[in-house]
């Protein structure tokens, strides 16, 4: 995986050699980009799903991708400017 997230946000919390950042997916400029979470969330869902070990099976389960996933989006939320 090349992706920076994976490395900043490892989904296997278990590997205690990592550290783990408060990391979140952003669309800081749709004009630009022409992207949306939506997008961006199955993009990175469909690059987990597409990881497999040598034996051809794959590393991460539905159930661990979802996780991974919902823990980014609480991140984002934590992140949010918002008004009280």
């Amino acid at each position: 995986m090349k992706l920076p997230i994976f490395n900043l946000f490892p989904v296997d919390e278990a590997e205690n050699y990592y550290f783990r950042l408060n990391t979140s997916v952003n669309t800081d400029d749709q004009g630009v980009f022409y992207t949306s979470l939506v997008k961006e969330y199955t993009m990175l869902c469909s690059t987990l799903q597409n990881e497999f070990d040598t034996k051809g099976m794959r590393i991460y389960s539905d159930d661990k991708i979802l996780s991974w996933i919902n823990h980014l989006i609480e991140n984002g939320k934590q992140q949010c400017f918002m008004q009280e």
